[in-house]
């Protein structure tokens, strides 16, 4: 579907961001085909980006971020000691909840479940002749879609961020065992042990 009549048209390869769509979704049957999904205020009312969306993506957002953090605190752990292990494993740990909190979004987000069954509808921006307004709307045809690249990279998140939160914590442990750097060995400021000492002074 071609702007605001029924009709076929061809439109190049596009990545789209929300703010390129407008209205016309929120209208007739491109408001029962995606508007209705929490693209629109109502049906013919003013588009907006879903709820859902804002929340994947500021999940996405903080994830990155808690991630980076939870990084250059497990860099210097090592160093500092073990109260900054346990930081970076809680960093970590929260890392694993957000990512985790992301996909089960998406999962139940009721837009994304119509390209599993029985099939969903894609918008998609059209400006060439004939569009009666600078940018007009077209539907795709009924896509079944699996998950893709995106949905599975935060699923690994989750899987790493959460094994590295145990690795962290049990470092973490070791480091205020040791007093220095991960694993056994002489705690910072203290010269090896060296057992020829011993046997001099027996001597």
């Amino acid at each position: 579907q071609c702007g605001y009549v029924f009709g076929y048209c061809q439109v190049q390869s596009q990545w789209n961001h929300f703010s390129d769509f407008n209205n016309t979704l929120c209208k007739g049957d491109f408001y029962e085909m995606v508007g209705q999904y929490g693209f629109c205020s109502e049906e013919g009312g003013e588009f907006k980006t879903p709820a859902k969306v804002k929340q994947i993506q500021a999940l996405s957002i903080a994830t990155t971020v808690i991630l980076s953090v939870a990084f250059v605190l497990a860099l210097q752990a090592p160093i500092v000691g073990g109260k900054l292990a346990y930081a970076a494993a809680f960093f970590s740990i929260i890392a694993a909840a957000t990512s985790c909190a992301a996909f089960s979004v998406a999962t139940s987000y009721d837009y994304y479940k119509t390209f599993h069954s029985p099939g969903g509808y894609l918008p998609f921006v059209y400006t060439g002749t004939g569009c009666p307004t600078d940018t007009c709307i077209f539907l795709s045809d009924r896509l079944y879609m699996y998950w893709g690249p995106a949905f599975w990279s935060m699923v690994t998140v989750f899987i790493i961020s959460f094994l590295a939160s145990l690795s962290l914590f049990a470092g973490a442990n070791a480091l205020d065992e040791d007093d220095g750097h991960y694993g056994g060995g002489p705690a910072f400021n203290e010269p090896p042990f060296d057992p020829l000492d011993d046997q001099i002074k027996l001597a």
